[in-house]
């Protein structure tokens, strides 16, 4: 991934995220990954399939937004 500069994103820049069916995974530039409990975000676990794929990668790859959600999390 590369940023709108075409510069490299920093090694713990988020590049990616996925859901399973209770777990959310947060794909980082370096290739590590992290998954996490959809229980620890309540505002993910109750929201709908379509309204969890609807994000946007923000702040250099430091936070992920769902806008239909007002939901920010910072990696």
């Amino acid at each position: 991934m590369e940023t709108k500069t075409g510069e490299q994103p920093p090694e713990d820049a988020v590049t990616d995220i996925w859901f399973s069916k209770n777990s959310v995974t947060v794909q980082y530039a370096s290739g590590r990954a992290s998954t996490i409990p959809l229980g620890w975000y309540p505002g993910l676990d109750r929201a709908r399939r379509h309204q969890r794929r609807n994000f946007e990668i923000c702040s250099n790859g430091r936070g992920i937004h769902w806008p239909e959600l007002n939901l920010l999390l910072l990696a």
